[in-house]
């Protein structure tokens, strides 16, 4: 194969093997003419993954042409240890991360790189829509904000910050991973950590491209957070890491506070473990304080991108958590049996 790869695709799989050819037959026609690869990082698979991956390796190794199929196989080590693999072996100009259970549009890759050749853009970014079990599709809204006729900062779009992290309809330039030294964090499972990738690559990124075309199936199966299992410590951890990113940068006030945002979401639905749990009460409330008074307080209380209820939580959350998560309880009730959908919608809608 030829040395000058335009794209990886980084595929970091562990038991999926449902969904897994659907998958990566979907890149590998979306691939179809692009000199490319497509990294399978098999994560330590118990169930059939191992062997599927192996089968799509011999397939391209027999057949050849413009798509190199390479299998990794490892110990596991969570999806962050499972993609930073893929980075390193990756030879592409661009990098593109796909899960292993949604599939991607034919035309998504054809789409992103006619915007590649701009040197002043590291990331090309698309829109991506829900597949409910049910086979209903949602579309998540994109605000009129987003500039389409030309390449941005994030301070010019902070929104981005607060929606779905979606890291997965986009592409990125390697040279500027590796020149920011971007990886994702390591830890067991998933644990959110597409979300300090996230903020880490959109606030160092020179410019941004944005294409008001969908190009991603996010395959949503059951619960979007039935990973927190009333682990609270997972959306903790990631606020955490992104506020020790945070600290030494100079993050413009409304970026910031866009990205504050979406941890109300990360807030309540801590709040609803310690609800669900009374024995972790005690230390959600502590966590919760601990998070709120690392906030910068002052780009909050400046703010016009907060309206005054979200500073007001921000508040309650920093100074009396424990009233923060009652007032949490009052507003789920209010809310009814759909009160913690109605929260995750306010994020990934």
């Amino acid at each position: 194969m030829s040395k000058n790869v335009l794209l990886s695709v980084v595929i970091p799989i562990y038991g999926v093997d449902k969904y897994l050819r659907q998958c990566v037959d979907s890149v590998l026609a979306a691939c179809d003419g692009i000199q490319s690869e497509v990294i399978l990082v098999d994560d330590g698979g118990k169930d059939e993954c191992p062997a599927i991956c192996d089968e799509y390796d011999r397939m391209s190794r027999e057949l050849g042409g413009a798509c190199e199929i390479r299998t990794i196989h490892k110990e596991n080590g969570g999806y962050g240890s499972a993609v930073n693999t893929g980075f390193d072996l990756a030879k592409g100009e661009w990098i593109s991360i796909v899960e292993p259970d949604d599939w991607v549009e034919k035309g998504m890759y054809a789409t992103l790189l006619s915007s590649g050749a701009d040197q002043n853009v590291d990331i090309i970014k698309a829109k991506f829509q829900y597949v409910l079990p049910s086979g209903v599709i949602q579309n998540p809204r994109y605000g009129e904000e987003i500039p389409l006729d030309r390449v941005f900062r994030i301070d010019e779009c902070p929104s981005l910050l607060s929606r779905h992290p979606s890291i997965w309809s986009a592409i990125y330039r390697r040279s500027f991973l590796r020149r920011c030294d971007i990886r994702m964090e390591e830890v067991p499972g998933a644990g959110w950590v597409d979300n300090p990738f996230l903020v880490q690559t959109m606030c160092q990124a020179h410019g941004i491209c944005f294409k008001p075309v969908i190009v991603y199936n996010y395959r949503s199966i059951g619960d979007p957070f039935s990973e927190l299992k009333g682990k609270w410590e997972i959306p903790y951890a990631r606020m955490k890491d992104e506020l020790a990113w945070f600290r030494d940068k100079p993050i413009p006030s409304d970026v910031l506070c866009c990205r504050y945002r979406a941890y109300l979401v990360y807030f309540w639905l801590m709040s609803a473990c310690a609800l669900a749990r009374g024995e972790c009460f005690s230390k959600v409330s502590c966590a919760l304080q601990d998070v709120g008074r690392e906030l910068n307080w002052g780009a909050i209380v400046e703010s016009g991108v907060l309206d005054k209820s979200e500073k007001m939580m921000f508040w309650l959350y920093r100074h009396m958590p424990r009233w923060g998560i009652l007032r949490f309880k009052n507003r789920l009730y209010g809310w009814g049996a759909s009160g913690l959908t109605k929260i995750i919608g306010l994020f990934v809608l």
